[in-house]
């Protein structure tokens, strides 16, 4: 399962500070891993990106707070150089590594709490949230996890079209609407989200 996590992340060090990763740190960080990649739940908060990776990632997914608080637990002795993994490194060498003049710090220096550090450490993919409409990438957090995520990705599913209905009664015309809501919820087209 490490070589497969090591090529699926393209060549991506999580010890990157010289220092190996703890087992239970590196595992959480692959559970984040595995739910990317694989979950069918993820729609909802999928948007286009301007990435060498990939044309398309997650922003602002509502993480449970308790999924973020073990993740956190497991890993706040650890050590990196930059807060945002996505963008801040060092690529020249065809792997990540510390950028010239970074310090490596424990992630408590680093992040500060469980929050702060789902929020900032893949770029705003995650968001922690203690509502119940959030999603659980650890197994044994709700009854049954995948009806779970199921039902909040729904949810959040249907507020999207809420809005595209909302919207079409202010600016689109009635057949434009549909066509852009039949699209959505196809999947063919994604919805742009700016960030400052």
């Amino acid at each position: 399962m490490q070589k497969l996590y090591k090529r699926i992340v393209y060549s991506f060090d999580h010890s990157h500070c010289n220092r190996t990763m703890s087992e239970k740190c590196e595992a959480m960080f692959m559970r984040d891993l595995c739910f990317y990649q694989c979950s069918p739940n993820l729609g909802p908060w999928i948007i286009r990106s301007e990435r060498k990776i990939g044309t398309e990632r997650m922003y602002a997914a509502p993480l449970c707070m308790s999924d973020c608080n073990e993740w956190w637990e497991a890993c706040r002795h650890e050590q990196t150089c930059v807060e945002n993994w996505s963008y801040e490194f060092d690529w020249s060498t065809g792997r990540n590594s510390c950028p010239e003049g970074r310090d490596c710090l424990s992630f408590e220096q680093v992040f500060g709490n469980a929050s702060r550090f789902c929020h900032a450490v893949w770029d705003g993919a995650w968001t922690a949230t203690n509502s119940s409409q959030c999603l659980h990438f650890l197994e044994g957090k709700a009854h049954n996890i995948l009806k779970h995520n199921y039902d909040v990705a729904v949810a959040q599913a249907n507020d999207i079209l809420k809005r595209l209905r909302d919207a079409q009664s202010h600016s689109v015309s009635r057949e434009g609407a549909k066509l852009m809501i039949s699209l959505f919820c196809f999947g063919l087209i994604r919805f742009r989200v700016t960030v400052n």
